[in-house]
């Protein structure tokens, strides 16, 4: 899985929480955090997107990602593929 993959999928997943929160559809992306790519995804691997808000100001909201492999099957473990903060 290529970084800027990763990182495009982030940002639709964080955007989406945050109209969600913010309860309206204009939402832009104003900066990204630092991205830690913790770990390799595989192929096959299915993503888990967590997000949680982390501050919410007057013109701006911040959201919290964490990107983890989903267990699918008996014997597998999560592990923690990236984390980084989107603020708009």
């Amino acid at each position: 899985l290529f970084g800027g993959t990763l990182m495009a999928w982030i940002d639709e997943a964080c955007v989406l929480y945050a109209m969600c929160q913010m309860q309206t559809r204009r939402v832009v992306t104003l900066k990204f955090s630092e991205v830690l790519l913790k770990m390799p995804a595989h192929q096959g691997d299915i993503l888990e997107f967590s997000c949680q808000p982390v501050r919410a100001g007057k013109t701006s909201f911040t959201v919290a990602c964490a990107v983890n492999t989903k267990v699918v099957a008996p014997g597998e473990t999560s592990r923690r593929i990236a984390t980084c903060e989107v603020v708009f």
